[in-house]
């Protein structure tokens, strides 16, 4: 009997979410595309800071030396 209420348990748990393969996998999608617009945007922030700073740097080197 306890043998029995385990397994049922645990197939329980395992269905814990009440969602499809296909649903799990759109999500998973979505968030993958989220993480990428977020990447993207933080990538061109970044190099925008690096361009600028080096174009400073380059106008430093030039006007002041």
């Amino acid at each position: 009997m306890t043998d029995s209420k385990l397994k049922h348990h645990h197939h329980h748990h395992h269905h814990h979410s009440h969602q499809d393969d296909s649903e799990i996998f759109k999500n998973k999608q979505l968030r993958a595309r989220r993480m990428r617009k977020t990447a993207k945007k933080v990538l061109f922030w970044t190099m925008c800071f690096l361009a600028a700073a080096i174009s400073a740097f380059v106008f430093w080197l030039y006007f002041m030396a």
